[in-house]
């Protein structure tokens, strides 16, 4: 007859195995975190090991291609950010605009007046 084991055996195995996982995921984490790269600088790491692997004409044309892709991401970014802005710009503009209701359910829009020291550039009211 085949002995059992006893379930703290399987417990202390499974305690053991965790340590040592947790270990090696410290000692991962250590390497990453001491080679002072970020996740993405390691990601083009990556690519540029698989990179200067491939012959001398395909590199060159596979760096144009990532370039040209990163430059184009870069702009639309760029074109986004500034939309955003102009339309918070064209909001406030909105909101800083008072707007008063006169009696007859009508809409005024205040206009800041020409206040300038010079009699020639106010306008005539």
């Amino acid at each position: 007859m085949a002995m059992k084991r006893k379930k703290s055996d399987h417990a202390g195995e499974m305690v053991n195995i965790m340590r040592e996982n947790a270990a090696i995921r410290k000692e991962r984490y250590e390497k990453k975190k001491s080679s002072g790269h970020d996740d993405v600088e390691l990601f083009y790491l990556s690519m540029a090991k698989i990179a200067k692997r491939l012959p001398k004409e395909k590199e060159a044309k596979l760096r144009m291609e990532i370039c040209n892709k990163v430059s184009e991401t870069e702009l639309a970014h760029l074109l986004e950010v500034e939309t955003v802005n102009l339309q918070n710009t064209a909001l406030n503009r909105q909101t800083t605009n008072p707007v008063f209701y006169n009696t007859q359910n009508q809409t005024t829009h205040l206009q800041p007046k020409n206040l300038s020291l010079h009699p020639e550039q106010r306008e005539s009211s």
